[in-house]
């Protein structure tokens, strides 16, 4: 039996339960007569009900819910076929869905939602589901959703077998494609799936260990892509670098190379095209010592006149005194820069900063000990007229040094002071009483030692945000994410509290995918809850 024919059937023996193949059904003999108008309205019945009133309920069934609502009878098919039709956008992902997953989602059950959705589907997100996709499902996909522009298939299994499917029945006008840290995923899956990608123009590669980046010379039309991202493609070739900069320069907006290898840069820029397009520039934390020096991230740099992000996290090797300066004058459109841990000497390395007229968000975490923050603020901050974020993360801050931040900065949003090293008892707010500031101010002071009860007279526009103690958020502000950092008894070391993607919590979290909700589900071991059920 071939591969396509045991999938197929697969799909034709799925249980009753679960197969819930939408056909139109037919009025119950009980309402055969029964009509809305006339109807004694002292009889109770959901049928009284306006159609606005069953949406609203609708929303609060899951997808599969929705599903077995549809062969209720000829009026609930069609208000669930028409709010499903509606539908542009589906996340599976239990963590962030667009419909409540209570229960795993079969393959039978998934291609009955594209029957019911299809049609105006643009985007599809499956990552990190419980869905197993197989060679049925890859082409419902194709069949069912023409107008499909996005597709998501992060953490899935995608393995060569699976690959050769996509390649014959990936969506005509798909324009991006996530395939953010796949199982089993290696480069001749990749060259399977880019075959027949002709309107492909955002590719995200992150977290793949094995792709070295060789069939995109191969497959990948010149001119065509605006977004690259290749974040901790440990394999990456310095070649493929070199193929991306060289031939899409009138398209290329977004190019990752985070957590990627250093030799990425020992490639030759003297004939390389100017990226006329590139608005984001990720470089952070990259694996090993060979990171770029200052001269060899310049001429980079050149290349990319209208820069607007710049991510240089962790990169100690760039001398602040002169690249500073060289940023400045080569990307004056830079509005979000970030150099945390890149370790410049004192408060006149970052003076050139006042160039950028356009910066509103600037990361400065674990800057050094002894660091002038009135001298920064005074000569070069406060020429950044639109600077609405800075962060200090684990930096050695003072409370005078808050102030100096708060009071010269006037159109600051936003100040970031979690984990700062140096003890903070909260004398800036004393100090902020006197200040005439009309703009409100978000503080966060996570894992320091001011407590919120201390402070009666916080002055109105402060909003000191003291969160969780011990904790820290990750980068993109959701708690328990592989990026946090943890008080001590709580680090990475113990695995009991992690599950295989780092996730601490493991597979212990509510109905939205949230840990420490009020839907939780504890482990026997986890029974510190609150009055509302919310973890601690």
């Amino acid at each position: 039996m071939s591969d396509n024919d045991s999938s197929d059937s697969s799909v034709e023996e799925s249980t009753p339960e679960t197969d819930l193949l939408i056909e139109q059904p037919t009025h119950h003999p009980i309402f055969e007569n029964v009509t809305l108008e006339g109807r004694d309205s002292s009889r109770p019945s959901i049928h009284i009900l306006s159609d606005d009133c069953i949406y609203l309920v609708l929303e609060y069934l899951d997808v599969i819910e929705i599903m077995q609502l549809a062969t209720v009878c000829k009026r609930w098919y069609n208000l669930c076929i028409n709010k499903m039709s509606l539908v542009s956008k589906i996340e599976l992902n239990p963590t962030f869905s667009i419909f409540r997953l209570n229960r795993p989602l079969s393959q039978s059950n998934f291609i009955s939602l594209l029957g019911l959705t299809g049609q105006n589907l643009i985007q599809l997100d499956v990552s990190n589901s419980s869905l197993r996709l197989d060679w049925a499902s890859c082409k419902a996909i194709s069949e069912l959703c023409p107008r499909l522009e996005e597709l998501n298939l992060s953490k899935m299994k995608i393995n060569n077998k699976l690959a050769t499917c996509f390649s014959q029945f990936l969506p005509r006008n798909l324009k991006s494609l996530i395939l953010n840290g796949c199982v089993h995923f290696k480069e001749k899956c990749l060259e399977h799936i880019l075959r027949n990608s002709k309107e492909l123009t955002k590719l995200d590669l992150s977290y793949n260990h094995k792709i070295t980046g060789g069939c995109i010379m191969k497959q990948l039309e010149k001119n065509k892509m605006t977004h690259f991202n290749f974040t901790e493609c440990y394999r990456l070739k310095p070649i493929a670098v070199q193929f991306v900069l060289a031939n899409f320069e009138n398209t290329l907006e977004h190019l990752d190379l985070s957590l990627c290898p250093g030799n990425i840069f020992n490639i030759s820029t003297d004939q390389m095209p100017i990226l006329k397009k590139l608005k984001v520039f990720n470089v952070k934390s990259l694996v090993d010592d060979s990171q770029p020096t200052c001269d060899i991230m310049t001429n980079f740099i050149r290349l990319m006149p209208n820069l607007e992000v710049l991510d240089l996290e962790n990169n100690y090797n760039i001398d602040m005194d002169k690249f500073v300066g060289t940023l400045s004058q080569l990307c004056p459109n830079i509005r979000h820069l970030n150099l945390s841990c890149c370790m410049p000497k004192n408060a006149q390395s970052l003076s050139s900063l006042s160039l950028l007229q356009h910066l509103d968000t600037l990361h400065l975490n674990e800057l050094p000990k002894r660091f002038d923050y009135k001298e920064l603020v005074d000569s070069t901050l406060v020429h950044c007229s639109k600077l609405k974020y800075i962060s200090l993360q684990a930096s050695c801050v003072d409370d005078e040094s808050v102030f100096a931040l708060i009071a010269g900065l006037k159109n600051l949003q936003t100040i970031d002071l979690r984990s700062c090293i140096l003890p903070l008892d909260g004398t800036f707010i004393i100090l902020c009483q006197d200040l005439d500031r009309q703009e409100p101010l978000k503080v966060l002071a996570q894992d320091t030692v001011m407590q919120e009860e201390e402070f009666s007279l916080i002055p109105v526009f402060l909003h000191i945000n003291f969160g969780l103690p011990h904790f820290q958020d990750d980068y993109d502000g959701f708690f328990g994410g592989p990026y946090d950092e943890f008080e001590d008894g709580f680090g990475f070391d113990n695995v009991d509290y992690l599950d295989e993607d780092d996730f601490w919590g493991g597979a212990y979290v509510d109905e939205a995918g949230q840990f420490g909700g009020p839907g939780y589900d504890y482990h026997p071991d986890y029974q510190e809850v609150d009055e509302d059920g919310g973890w601690w």
